[in-house]
């Protein structure tokens, strides 16, 4: 369905700098939101075999990002109750685990650098051109300020991190620029050209109903 693209370290590095930076935040998951259009989860995929770890990160396997961050789009996503069905898959490129060290200096920030596209169940296409990149930091809490490595085990960064990336897809969805947004737009649009060029080009005379000779077969003015 999509494809890992192989990036060195100081590649992520220099993408996440060029990137849009966020943090997102967790622990908001309630009752049944609000409706994203037609939105309902068929199936969340994510991929991480090309993840490349930042310098100094910890080390986490492929598999160990996969279930977190599958789990966590699931939990948040699977709320929504839509009529029609989409896939979200997530491309996991790279990833920054803060491995204990110098607080403020030394220790890194933990981080996720993902790819992100969503497909049409029924129509089998993918909604956007290009995957939509996202770069994800943990949250600033008493716990990262001084680096999450110090005071937090691997599994507990990838699961903080999971949660937060659910959060910023989510939130994608929901905008404006969003792929659901723009795919019901595109719909819509193309619905009012069809009925456009259903509607005829002429209309009655104002004096009457005319015949295909041009004679006025009736009339209002009596």
């Amino acid at each position: 369905m999509y494809g890992i693209r192989r990036h060195t370290a100081a590649g992520l590095i220099m993408a996440a700098a060029a990137s849009a930076t966020i943090s997102g935040c967790s622990g908001d998951i309630g009752s049944e939101p609000p409706p994203i259009h037609d939105f309902r989860l068929g199936f969340a995929t994510v991929g991480a075999k090309g993840a490349v770890a930042a310098p100094a990160s910890r080390t986490a396997e492929p598999a160990e990002l996969e279930e977190a961050l599958q789990s966590a789009l699931e939990e948040r996503l699977g709320r929504y109750k839509g009529i029609k069905y989409y896939h979200v898959a997530v491309a996991i490129e790279g990833y920054s685990l803060g491995a204990p060290g110098v607080p403020l200096v030394v220790s890194p920030k933990s981080a996720l650098f993902l790819r992100v596209s969503v497909w049409d169940d029924a129509a089998g296409v993918r909604l956007e051109p290009q995957s939509h990149r996202i770069t994800v930091t943990e949250q600033l809490s008493p716990v990262t300020v001084i680096g999450s490595g110090l005071l937090q085990t691997k599994e507990e960064q990838i699961e903080n991190l999971s949660e937060s990336s659910a959060k910023v897809i989510e939130d994608w969805l929901k905008s404006d620029e969003g792929p659901i947004s723009m795919a019901v737009l595109a719909k819509t649009q193309e619905v009012t050209e069809v009925e456009l060029e259903a509607t005829p080009e002429d209309s009655p005379s104002d004096n009457g109903i005319q015949g295909e000779n041009g004679e006025v077969l009736h009339s209002d003015e009596g």
